[in-house]
This record gives C-alpha cells, structure tokens and sequence, in this order.
C-alpha cells in the first residue's frame, strides 16, 4: 500500500492541494483516528467551494495521502471517514469490521465531551478523552500528552475497566444527548464544548439563526473562521455586518422593470413616428420579442399598458 505521510506531502503537493490535506490531517488527529468531517465543514473551515473539497479528497486518495471508509445504511452513506498515513492501522481495523461500524457521534457527561463509536461501544479499551489544555484524560483517569508537532501520543495505563454499566451509562447519555443537544454534531467538540459553556440552554432554533447569520459573514469576507464567530456570537461578542442575500427574483425586479419600461416607451415613440407604417399588432408584437427573457407577468402586465397607450395616438 502505497501510503504518504505529511512531509511527503508537503514536498509533493500544490499548495491548495496540501491546504486541504493539512486541514484533513488535522481533524484526523483526534482519539478515534480518522476525520469525520462533512465536506460542508470542511469547505466553511477552508473558505474553499464544496466542489473543489470533493475534488481535493478524490485526487489525495487517488496519490496515495487519503484511505476512506464508508458507513452506509443500505444504499445511504451515514458517514465518510477519511484516515492519513498515521492512521493506517485504524483504517485497516475499519475496514476489516466494516459491517459493524456505526456513526461518530459525541456524549456528554458532567461537562465533558466523548466521541462515541464502535470502539467504546462494544468493550474494547476505550478511547474517549477528555481535551483540558495539551493534556488529555479518557474516561478511566488514564493520562495522556496530546501530540503536537512532531511528538507521538504516550500514553499511561494505569487501570482500564469497562463494564455494562459504563456501556448503559453512556447508552443513556448519548439518548440525552440526542433530545437535547444533537443538533450542534455539525461543529467539532470543541466549538460544541465552547458554545454550551456559554450558553448551555441555546436551543436549536437560537442555534440554525447564529449559524445561518454566521455562514453570511464567512461568505461575504467579514470573516474567516466560521466555528470562532460562531462561539463570540453566542457569547454576545460579534457584530454582524453582512447583508442578508435576497432571492434573484426580488433583486432583479426592480432592474427588469425599470428595462421593460424603457423598451415599452421605445416601442410607443417608435409608432407615433411610424403609425401610418405599423399596425398595433405589429408594434405589440415588437415588444415582446425585445423582452424575451423577462417574467411572463411582468411581460403581460405592460403588454396591456402598452396596448391602451397605442389606442390613444390612434
């Protein structure tokens, strides 16, 4: 298997290319070991298109720097999980259980935020951590250093249990999880972690208003990073300057009506020169033609003005 690391990839990619494997890897670095992320997300985090994500991702996978695994529910795709060369041994270990895979999702308890996946839902080691500072702790009081450059994640097993009573205890959290706070899985942990400690009773409505309003700021260049306004906002420290994007129809209507008027006034002027050489038809169909293109209502509604303007010249 040809697999690439990152300073492969640093030598050998494009910038725009490495950009979006680097953002990757990134989320890749986590205590599950792969990056789960939309490419949604991933474009908003980039401020790149949707398109060009997807193209980046088949062309890393295609070189060699990206595996992939999906979890489908008959034919529907829950989730993509993308592995790096560091994560190789995670991707094979999916792979062969690919039948037993289950979405990623979060669970909080007391304030602390888990990822939830096959691994700690079946009695294996759990890998749940809980991230303060550049330390981080799972769910069992075991330590461990959160890899930062070039260092690897050591880790220190002092006393790893898992019992059904674990397993109910974190069923039950993630049921609670799902009927209160689910709708803020679309963010990392965490942003997630950030905007409940600011405000742990935003509801999903307060919630899409912030998003919607923030994605407006990122799209419109008053911003960069989408999850970072997210949280000020909740804070109540963000001041929003972009312009909520009206439909085409009502930005271009008062265009479009401002143009019909001019042909409409164009094609009057032209029969009271030339009447004794056009009939009405002839001037009403001469409209039309220079208005294809138009709103048919807006096309009929001066069609009849134009109509009784040519009845008075006669």
């Amino acid at each position: 298997m040809n697999n690439k690391n990152f300073w492969d990839a640093m030598q050998d990619l494009s910038p725009a290319l490495f950009k979006t494997y680097a953002a990757i890897n990134k989320l890749a670095d986590n205590e599950v070991g792969y990056c789960f992320a939309t490419n949604e997300s991933i474009s908003i985090k980039l401020n790149k298109h949707e398109k060009s994500i997807s193209r980046d991702i088949s062309e890393l996978i295609e070189l060699g720097y990206l595996f992939a695994n999906q979890i489908k529910i008959g034919f529907k795709v829950i989730e993509r999980r993308l592995y790096t060369a560091e994560n190789i041994k995670t991707y094979m270990n999916d792979q062969k259980n690919i039948s037993n895979l289950i979405k990623t999702t979060m669970v909080e308890k007391d304030k602390i935020f888990y990822y939830y996946n096959e691994t700690n839902s079946t009695g294996n080691k759990s890998v749940t951590r809980k991230y303060t500072g550049n330390k981080i702790e799972d769910g069992t009081g075991n330590n461990y250093e959160e890899r930062t450059g070039n260092k690897n994640v050591t880790v220190t097993n002092t006393n790893i249990t898992n019992t059904n009573s674990t397993t109910t205890e974190i069923n039950t959290e993630q049921k609670k999880e799902s009927s209160s706070s689910q709708f803020l899985n679309i963010l990392d942990s965490s942003t997630k972690a950030n905007i409940l400690s600011s405000n742990p009773n935003i509801t999903e409505e307060e919630f899409n208003t912030l998003y919607e309003k923030c994605k407006l700021e990122v799209q419109q260049g008053f911003a960069k990073n989408l999850n970072s306004i997210l949280v000020q906002s909740v804070r109540g420290l963000w001041n929003f300057q972009a312009k909520k994007i009206l439909p085409k129809s009502t930005t271009q209507k008062p265009k479009a009506e401002k143009a019909i008027v001019t042909i409409a006034n164009d094609c009057i002027d032209f029969y009271k020169c030339f009447k004794d050489y056009n009939t009405h038809d002839e001037i009403i169909q001469k409209f039309k033609k220079s208005c294809i293109g138009m709103e048919e209502e807006l096309i009929n509604n001066y069609t009849e003005k134009v109509i009784k303007a040519l009845k008075e010249v006669g």
